[in-house]
């Protein structure tokens, strides 16, 4: 037993040194490049070592005064190491203090046996260490507009929500002010993360749509619409981006991937191979068209977080999902068509509607299949609904036109698909 007891506690001391030695050796590789940094690699390694011993003697004596105590000497070790570096550097920042107090602490730690938080604040504080430049450049490139839109961002999903009534109220109850609230923070969301998407990848506006698509089709295609009044010059590019950027994406990460996550059914994709192999033959025709106009050029201003589109998206949404569960709690046999009008609202959530219908058994894989298959023609349809808005009547039509063609494809596709067992 004492045996097995010195060869864990060598094991940690092991292990206490060696992650001092990550911080200290990040440190040094810094230093080598011209870096002024105080604690090398012997200091990182001595403060998780004496961390160690403190940490040691307090489980070994049960003695919370032996922990307060090392506390207080790494205090002022600490403290002695901040004059110094600032005498020296003339820098009067608190990163060596904060540090060496983190390694002490990731010494108390693993000779506690809590070594796995030991290991996770290592890696962190290595990383926050080596990307300070990066983290620099990215403060720096941070507009006043962008800051204001993540406080606000906070504001909507951390204080309002939470304080929001979660029960039914109003006539019929049929309002749920906490559901309908959540549903403006996952649309705010979404806006929010496609405008650093755009912002990060700096190739373009075909390929800034095209990764938004993965997140949300339908805000790609209104931001498209939007642009489509603004920008005539540019309209055979924005149909491009309107049929393909806002669809393409959408039937892997939205449907298959989200599907086969709740159910991992591998039968059902395979009855829904032709509709997918369809979509993707029908993809190709608009890129085929305008690829001229892929490399395009599309300067537009965003907003991080467009408030009045956000609610008025948030509406419809709400408005859409209520009554496709409306429909399915008072006839449920009209299932598909409450999977079809869901679609036009949230892609994502109908399709994991699907998949929890498939798991508790409620319906077959061939049906799953084919409930997929009404998810992607609504997608698609919606694109062309959408598209009827633009004043931009080029854009109108063909949006309308090669949405409806490839929904009507589609839909022969899916039911001979499902009727036949293809």
């Amino acid at each position: 037993m004492l045996t097995s007891l010195f060869n864990q506690d060598i094991l940690y001391l092991f292990l206490a040194l060696a992650l001092g030695s990550i911080v200290g050796l990040e440190n040094e590789y810094r230093k080598s490049k011209g870096v002024r940094i105080f604690l090398g690699l012997r200091t990182s390694i001595f403060v998780a070592l004496l961390g160690y011993l403190f940490g040691f003697l307090f489980i070994t004596l049960n003695n919370l005064l032996i922990l307060i105590t090392g506390f207080g000497v790494i205090s002022v070790i600490a403290s002695l190491m901040y004059v110094e570096k600032t005498n020296i550097f003339k820098s009067p920042t608190a990163t060596t203090f904060v540090s060496t107090l983190i390694l002490f602490i990731i010494g108390v730690l693993t000779a506690m046996g809590i070594y796995l938080y030991a290991i996770i604040v290592t890696v962190l504080v290595a990383a926050l260490s080596f990307y300070k430049i990066e983290m620099e450049e990215f403060v720096a490139n941070i507009t006043r507009t962008e800051l204001i839109a993540t406080l606000n961002l906070l504001i909507i999903a951390l204080v309002v929500l939470p304080i929001l009534p979660n029960y039914p109220i109003g006539p019929y109850d049929i309002f749920n002010p906490f559901q309908f609230w959540e549903i403006v923070v996952i649309v705010a969301v979404i806006f929010f993360i496609q405008y650093f998407a755009s912002k990060l990848i700096r190739s373009g506006f075909f390929l800034s749509s095209l990764v938004g698509g993965i997140v949300s089709g339908t805000t790609i295609i209104l931001i498209i619409l939007r642009l489509s009044n603004q920008l005539k010059q540019k309209t055979k590019a924005l149909i491009l981006n309107g049929l393909f950027s806002s669809n393409f994406m959408m039937i892997i990460t939205q449907i298959i991937f989200v599907f086969f996550l709740v159910t991992y059914s591998v039968t059902t994709l395979v009855y829904f191979l032709p509709v997918t192999i369809t979509f993707f033959i029908l993809m190709m025709f608009p890129l085929i068209k305008y690829k001229k106009n892929v490399s395009e050029e599309i300067k537009i201003k965003r907003n991080p977080l467009p408030l009045l589109p956000i609610f008025e998206f948030a509406l419809i949404l709400f408005v859409v999902m209520m009554a496709a569960d409306i429909a399915i709690k008072t006839i449920p046999q009209l299932l598909p068509v409450t999977i079809f009008i869901a679609s036009f609202a949230n892609v994502i959530a109908a399709s994991l509607t699907v998949g929890l219908l498939l798991t508790s058994h409620h319906i077959t894989a061939a049906y799953a299949a084919l409930l997929l298959g009404l998810e992607l023609i609504a997608a698609v349809l919606e694109k062309g609904i959408i598209g009827l808005l633009s004043k931009n009547k080029p854009f109108r039509r063909a949006m309308f036109i090669y949405s409806t063609i490839f929904s009507v494809i589609l839909s022969a596709v899916a039911y001979t698909s499902f009727a036949y067992g293809i």
